[in-house]
């Protein structure tokens, strides 16, 4: 048991940091951007693999094993999570950098709350909604300012922008309404799943598969820019140089679309492993954890440069998650303490 949690957590961090890192130096060179592409094969990967354990091939003909969710459900559940994986690896297009995306992924725990008090009639502490204040506040902050401190002296008025700013500016707030979409569509995601595995069994493997194989076919709605995608992907000639401890590494487009597919899976595997092995509570810090490191990584090896006002953001980001994850442990020793005495 504590071997197999072990070894989820190392995947975990290895498959999920590495699957950042390379999705960085994948959006970070200024061609065509391969986000929809890259999620195709995500996809495919993670349904060829399922294949060996929900398909039956004893009858000669292949067929796959009776489900034990039923397929109406796997309906909702794959619009869900097309629309989530589509708008997420697509916000690159707009502007949106990796450390302000993660930090804005973050902060998916404050829509999580919102929908179960809404449709879930779910009951949050004040510790709880103060950190959900925290992690709000946070990612205006981040968003708003990533490129600048406050400062009433150096704001331009709107009127005096040039054109090319003000494009960039409706660019970058299509991207925020992306990243926000997605973040609604994978927070309703993890709700309706958590109601069929009450109702139906915690049949996480089978949920994984049928969620990426039913999406397959909706690819053919981008068939003409997933083309183009593919085309971009066979003529690069483009390399990006990665430069760690003064040590320069090397790497063409294909060969980090194939480690970021690859780490994709180990990530997708070890999160789970670990969901079925760990309580919520383990599985949001080491996530929390996992995606501070990314974020400290990306920093590091991109020298992303963000204001100090964003740094404050992302402080705040992360420490309402860290309240948010260590809350209902304080409150429960809170009432222990209140009963002995």
């Amino acid at each position: 048991m504590f071997q197999s949690a072990l070894f989820s957590v190392f995947t975990v961090f290895g498959g999920c940091c590495s699957n950042v890192l390379t999705l960085e130096s994948i959006v970070s060179t200024h061609e065509l951007p391969i986000g929809n592409t890259l999620t195709l094969f995500q996809f495919l990967l993670v349904t060829i693999e399922g294949l060996y354990s929900f398909g039956d091939f004893k009858r000669g003909f292949p067929f796959l094993k009776p489900m034990q969710i039923p397929l109406k459900v796997y309906v909702v559940s794959v619009l869900l999570f097309f629309v989530s994986s589509i708008t997420n690896n697509s916000v690159f297009n707009y502007g949106i950098s990796v450390p302000l995306h993660i930090v804005f992924r973050s902060s998916g725990i404050v829509i999580t709350m919102l929908m179960s008090w809404l449709f879930n009639n779910k009951r949050y502490s004040r510790l709880q909604v103060f950190s959900g204040l925290l992690l709000t506040i946070g990612t205006i902050i981040t968003s708003v300012f990533q490129d600048g401190n406050v400062s009433c002296g150096n704001r331009q008025p709107f009127s005096d922008l040039k054109r090319d700013q003000m494009v960039f500016r409706l660019k970058f707030l299509k991207g925020i309404a992306l990243l926000t979409l997605s973040s609604v569509s994978s927070s309703s995601l993890s709700i309706y799943t958590e109601r069929a595995y009450q109702k139906y069994g915690k049949h996480w493997r089978e949920n994984l598969f049928y969620t990426h194989a039913l999406s397959l076919p909706l690819f053919l709605i981008q068939y003409r820019q997933l083309l183009k995608q593919l085309f971009v992907l066979k003529e690069s000639d483009k390399k990006t140089i990665l430069t760690i401890y003064n040590v320069p590494l090397t790497l063409d487009k294909k060969r980090l679309l194939l480690a970021n597919i690859f780490s994709q899976r180990v990530c997708i595997k070890g999160v789970n492993i670990l969901a079925s092995k760990t309580n919520a509570l383990t599985l949001s810090v080491v996530l929390l954890i996992r995606k501070f490191l990314s974020l400290l990584l990306s920093l590091y090896i991109f020298s992303s440069e963000l204001s100090l006002t964003s740094y404050v953001g992302i402080a705040l980001v992360f420490t309402g998650a860290l309240v948010y994850a260590i809350a209902p442990n304080i409150e429960s020793s809170n009432a222990t303490h209140k009963k002995e005495n």
